[in-house]
């Protein structure tokens, strides 16, 4: 663009889109591609219209894209990057490992624990107990680090 107060509101709006946004190449590619698209329509305002004052049909093209905040949320909001969904597939299968393991313990915990009472607890009955325990303690103990859970990999509700 030629005209500096122009490129200052045009800087002004992109520099508070990238605050709201991680710094990455994807930041910048969007960033750039917002200026041109910018650009490109503030030429275009101004090819139909000359005689119209340019800081009025740049704030214009402005509005028209949307709040920096918008357009950051509808950033975040696109699909997940690829070092996302590896973090995701190495978080699934130590959840799946971590599943494994407690189902493990529950079982010779319950054959120790009927092998001890001779007989006076039954095992599928301490399996069960137990069971209902190591979930109970897994659920809490997830949602109050936020992490992930048996039922975000089943449903793939959360993001990683």
């Amino acid at each position: 663009m030629i005209d500096s107060a122009i490129d200052k509101i045009v800087e002004d709006y992109l520099r508070r889109i990238r605050k709201l946004l991680p710094d990455s190449f994807e930041t910048d590619d969007l960033v750039d591609d917002l200026r041109s698209h910018i650009i490109d329509s503030y030429e275009d305002k101004i090819g139909k219209k000359p005689e119209a004052d340019r800081v009025v049909v740049i704030r214009e093209v402005l509005e028209e894209i949307g709040e920096p905040e918008e357009i950051a949320e509808e950033y975040r909001l696109g699909p997940p990057s690829e070092q996302a969904l590896e973090r995701r597939r190495k978080l699934g299968t130590r959840v799946i490992l971590r599943l494994v393991a407690a189902i493990a313990v529950i079982i010779i915990a319950a054959a120790i624990a009927a092998t001890i009472t001779e007989g006076a607890l039954d095992f599928g009955l301490t399996v069960l107990v137990l069971l209902i325990f190591v979930v109970a303690e897994w659920f809490a103990s997830a949602w109050q680090a936020g992490e992930m859970t048996p039922l975000d990999v089943i449903d793939g509700d959360r993001e990683a």
